[in-house]
């Protein structure tokens, strides 16, 4: 039933492409689309208003934004974007190649992309018009859901403004594969690419993906109500639990090698396979011995993730569920249980740079794969582990976790250089990224209209 009722909303949709009757779809999407509002919001016919695309992808960015009260925010959701892709994305296509396709080799999606753009050219102005859109914004270049929607969005004078979200490019695999990804994508199609560091702006310029004036860095958004806790950090969090806390920022198996494989390893040997198991292993039997500490492992999201932690535990004779003093979680928010925790650790991670201007204790576990020779070049943070606590084995990681639980100093030279690091990475500690942002959109909303109003 569905499945035909998914055949019969493409035949419509492509019906009245063909007869250029798009306001139907118009109508129904103006209803959709919904603002995304803060508990002291206060509505103005004044603000300019930013729709934006592929909205789950973003981290708090639409929150954030909304909040500063300088723009209108409406949130577009994925499954209705979807649904406007669905009448045209009618087989299967590489991804890699969706940006830039190959003149001879790809001639159907360059036809596909050519039908979507011209229903968009149709499409997109109504709805604009009706929602009084002033610009779009996406989050990272490379979702092929954003692509075309953001390529007829800038042609049509509606300023296209990429968020890109992922930016820890701390390795040498990570700084190339961000490089080759960029560079076969051919050009930005867009008019801006908001980054966090510069790093990434100039592998994005290097790569000629975007042109150097086309291109911000910024900071993180996210980042700025962090900053501004860990400052009060001493008056917040002083003497919140009356048991200490060790955390481990759980990580995959494939985590820096997105060019060697995919979060899981298949074949139990590729990736971080071994660290994984003794890393999440140390911090279970630590909860089995000191009921007194309590021990939160924290996964970026649920599902196959929290599973795969339980499996590994399990697998090595301990019930997790049995111990009240371990949680596993994918829900608790990462950067209250930095500043909730004593001692914090972390592989391939932005939450190990995060909790490194706490100026609490952060442990690192290097062993197993980490000191192999074929991964040296993903190792993120390779270079700067020397301004961490550096476990060399399961034993030395166990050990190094009590001791620190007793003794959470860190060198006010280690914590500077632990700050130079975020700032490289992560964002300004000035904590004034979002009036960086809010200046920059808004720049390039008042360019757009102004340019507009000179074309008529």
């Amino acid at each position: 039933m569905r499945k035909m009722l998914q055949i019969i909303y493409r035949s419509i949709v492509r019906w009245m492409v063909k007869r250029n009757i798009v306001w139907p779809i118009v109508w129904v999407y103006s209803i959709v689309i919904k603002e995304v509002t803060v508990e002291d919001w206060s509505h103005s016919n004044e603000k300019p208003t930013i729709l934006a695309i592929n909205a789950n992808r973003f981290r708090k960015d639409l929150e954030i934004l909304s909040n500063t009260k300088q723009f209108k925010i409406l949130s577009m959701p994925f499954k209705w974007q979807q649904r406007l892709l669905s009448p045209f994305w009618t087989k299967p296509f590489p991804p890699k190649r969706y940006h830039n396709p190959d003149p001879q080799k790809d001639q159907d999606i360059i036809a596909m992309q050519q039908s979507l753009r011209s229903f968009f050219r149709k499409f997109l102005p109504l709805l604009f018009k009706q929602l009084k859109i002033d610009c779009v914004i996406g989050a990272a270049i490379h979702y092929k859901q954003d692509y075309d929607f953001g390529f007829i969005t800038h042609e049509i004078g509606v300023p296209f403004i990429v968020l890109h979200k992922e930016n820890f490019a701390a390795s040498q695999r990570l700084v190339e594969g961000n490089y080759n990804r960029s560079k076969n994508m051919g050009r930005f199609k867009g008019t801006h690419i908001i980054v966090h560091n510069e790093i990434m702006k100039d592998i994005f310029i290097r790569s000629g993906f975007v042109k150097p004036a086309n291109i911000s860095s910024l900071g993180c958004l996210r980042m700025d109500d962090y900053i501004r806790k860990v400052k009060q950090s001493n008056i917040i969090y002083e003497n919140h639990m009356s048991k200490k806390r060790v955390a481990l920022f759980s990580f995959q198996h494939g985590v820096g090698l997105s060019t060697l494989m995919g979060a899981w390893s298949t074949d139990g040997k590729t990736g971080f396979v071994k660290l994984f198991e003794d890393a999440h292993m140390t911090i279970a039997r630590l909860a089995s011995r000191y009921s007194d500490i309590e021990f939160v492992i924290k996964a970026k999201w649920g599902g196959e993730w929290v599973d795969r932690i339980k499996d590994v535990i399990l697998k090595n004779n301990i019930n997790p569920d049995s111990l009240k003093n371990l949680i596993i979680t994918s829900e608790r928010d990462a950067q209250e249980i930095i500043l909730q925790s004593d001692v914090i650790c972390g592989f391939g991670s932005t939450t190990i740079l995060e909790a490194a201007i706490t100026g609490k204790p952060v442990i690192i576990p290097f062993f197993d794969e980490a000191v192999m020779t074929e991964y040296s070049d993903s190792v993120i943070l390779k270079d700067d582990l020397h301004h961490f606590d550096v476990a060399g084995s399961p034993a030395e990681f166990e050990e190094m976790i009590i001791k620190r639980i007793h003794d959470p100093s860190v060198d006010p030279f280690v914590l500077k250089e632990r700050e130079r690091l975020f700032e490289r990475y992560v964002s300004c500690l000035a904590g004034n990224a979002s009036e960086r942002y809010v200046n920059l959109i808004a720049d390039i909303i008042h360019q757009s209209r102004k340019s507009c109003k000179n074309c008529h």
